[in-house]
């Protein structure tokens, strides 16, 4: 992972690759009932597990932001949501970078 300007952007956040991610979306456990996927890797996450979910900030141009940053995003970025994530790429994602769903606002 690159992080930049005092650790507020992450630009190579990428978990997974791209063609593991198309085929996590086409992996489907009938148990798990769900409809958002992991904005990482791409796997489903279920209905019971997402409101104890973690979720990322995301810029325009693809970097992760910090939770408590909210000045400028840079010149000619902009936001582009809060975003969920499984349990498994939280753990790759620094602290400072991801929030429960419970505290995004």
């Amino acid at each position: 992972m690159t992080t930049t300007q005092n650790n507020i952007f992450i630009h190579d956040w990428q978990t997974h690759s791209d063609e593991e991610q198309n085929a996590n979306q086409y992996k489907h456990n009938e148990n798990t009932k769900g409809h958002d996927f992991c904005h990482l890797c791409g796997r489903l996450i279920s209905d019971k597990a997402l409101p104890t979910s973690w979720w990322v900030h995301q810029r325009t141009d693809g970097a992760l932001i910090a939770v408590d940053y909210s000045s400028d995003l840079g010149e000619g970025f902009q936001s582009q949501g809060w975003f969920p994530i499984g349990a498994g790429c939280a753990k790759k994602i620094p602290s400072t970078h991801k929030m429960k769903f419970s505290e995004v606002k």
